[in-house]
């Protein structure tokens, strides 16, 4: 929303900046205040105006986001009467049907204003930038305004409106107050991916736009070189990658970006030797393993992408997905230990998710498997359960022609 909202090391703000740096020999603007405001003297009530005035000046910048201003101007005039304002009018709107829980409502809007300031301005420092938490509580309070807006036009209009269109209003809002950046890098994505020289032109355009509004930015940087390699400018891209490396060590993004363009250009053991050098400084990014499994599994080493389907798990411990990729390459190793293996793994998943299609799939082909090396009479009866399982599944599904096609009967044979 505000020019000087960047990560740029070499922004200098200070911290002591606020309400009370609005106590200088500057005006805030000429159409603003053309009066200066350097007093401890001056009536409750011209406080309140100016105060106000203030607050009227930025909402300008939230309705008119393409207003320009110099230095960050506004960003370090920040100020919590504009937030509170709108966290206390989004509230009142909200519970106009409902009064009684309208304080609830407030501290629920007050709380998600005061997270998400906290989650931007470590982001932000982590980074290397310098920005203070209640600088980003008046920028994302500020922001609420046009959803605020579209409450109270559903509030006023609520008998007369279908739900689409409230849906239409809110989300209009929103793209409103996150303003164009967040869809011009949408569009920027969407152009590469479709690939065609038309689009590739908008995407640059929408680059272009980008790099004039955040001409220091970690992940414009990062656009500017994808787009590169999307040119097949492959020295150019892996240039501008290797100097964000150099300038930012903790930039994981560029170097993840970098070490991919190894595996792009078929250099399939630099790529391996480079990301396990990565995670093993940043054994926490789930991407990376995902990136590294991925390749392990086309590679056929079916142990190293086991390995890594395991970390991820230690991560994220509630994720199905690498609990079933896991029995899959237990599966596919063979040997009855592994399969004995597998079969608990998909025994689990479908405990917690009865409805696993490929869950159930993979059991059958499990129990299958261990009763061509091992006669088990408990895993036939496990085998004609998921066969029964699975034929009940389709039939709720309407999908009958599907159970006529398979040959059932085969299944239970060893």
């Amino acid at each position: 929303m505000y020019g000087g909202f960047s990560t740029d090391q070499n922004q200098n703000i200070d911290p002591n900046n606020g309400m009370a740096q609005i106590h200088n020999q500057q005006k805030i603007e000429d159409n603003v205040a053309g009066y200066q405001i350097n007093t401890l003297d001056e009536p409750v009530s011209d406080t309140i105006m100016r105060d106000l005035k203030v607050i009227a000046y930025k909402l300008k910048y939230v309705l008119r986001p393409k207003m320009r201003e110099e230095g960050g101007k506004e960003l370090r005039n920040w100020d919590l009467w504009g937030p509170l304002l709108l966290c206390l009018l989004l509230a009142l709107t909200l519970g106009i049907h409902s009064k009684s829980d309208t304080d609830q409502k407030f501290g629920v809007i007050f709380l998600i204003v005061w997270l998400g300031a906290f989650i931007v301005t470590l982001n932000a420092q982590i980074l290397g930038g310098k920005i203070l938490l209640l600088q980003s509580v008046c920028v994302l309070g500020y922001c609420i305004f046009p959803i605020n807006i579209a409450a109270i036009g559903i509030a006023i209009f609520k008998n007369f409106l279908p739900f689409i269109v409230k849906f239409a209003l809110v989300i209009a809002a929103f793209l409103w107050s996150s303003f164009e950046y967040i869809i011009l890098e949408e569009i920027f994505y969407a152009g590469l991916e479709i690939g065609t020289e038309q689009t590739i032109r908008l995407s640059s355009k929408c680059l272009n736009a980008l790099k004039a509004k955040f001409p220091s930015s970690d992940k414009v940087d990062r656009m500017e070189a994808l787009f590169n390699e999307a040119y097949k400018n492959d020295d150019i891209s892996t240039r501008i990658l290797t100097q964000k490396i150099q300038t930012n060590l903790i930039d994981s993004e560029s170097k993840k970006r970098y070490i991919s363009t190894f595996r792009r250009d078929g250099d399939t053991q630099q790529f391996i030797e480079k990301m396990n050098d990565y995670l093993y400084h940043n054994s926490s990014d789930g991407e990376a393993w995902m990136e590294l499994a991925d390749v392990y599994l086309e590679n056929m080493s079916y142990n190293k992408a086991l390995f890594c389907y395991e970390e991820l798990l230690i991560l994220f411990p509630k994720k199905f997905f690498y609990m079933m990729k896991i029995a899959e390459i237990y599966y596919t190793l063979g040997g009855i230990q592994n399969l004995i293996t597998a079969k608990q793994y998909y025994s689990f998943i479908l405990n917690k998710d009865s409805t696993c299609y490929r869950g159930l799939w993979g059991l059958i082909q499990t129990c299958r498997k261990i009763q061509q090396i091992k006669s088990d009479p408990k895993t036939q009866e496990l085998l004609e359960l998921c066969l029964e399982a699975l034929k009940g599944h389709y039939k709720n599904k309407n999908s009958a022609h599907i159970i006529k096609n398979i040959d059932w009967k085969n299944y239970l044979k060893n």
